[in-house]
């Protein structure tokens, strides 16, 4: 299992805060729909100016 969290901050005040467990991947359209839900949050990031996203899985 692995999960994923972001924060979007406006001058240091946290505005929103999401956190979410991924369960292991059984299909294409599993995996498809998971690297399109990383890839926004990466690209959210980047448009609002903050660099700190990271993604991490233990398994």
């Amino acid at each position: 299992m692995c999960g994923g969290a972001w924060i979007v901050r406006d001058i240091g005040q946290a505005k929103h805060h999401a956190r979410d467990a991924f369960m292991p991947i059984q299909d294409r359209t599993g995996a498809a729909l998971h690297s399109t839900v990383v890839e926004s949050i990466s690209r959210y990031s980047r448009l609002l100016g903050d660099n700190r996203v990271g993604i991490s899985s233990r398994s």
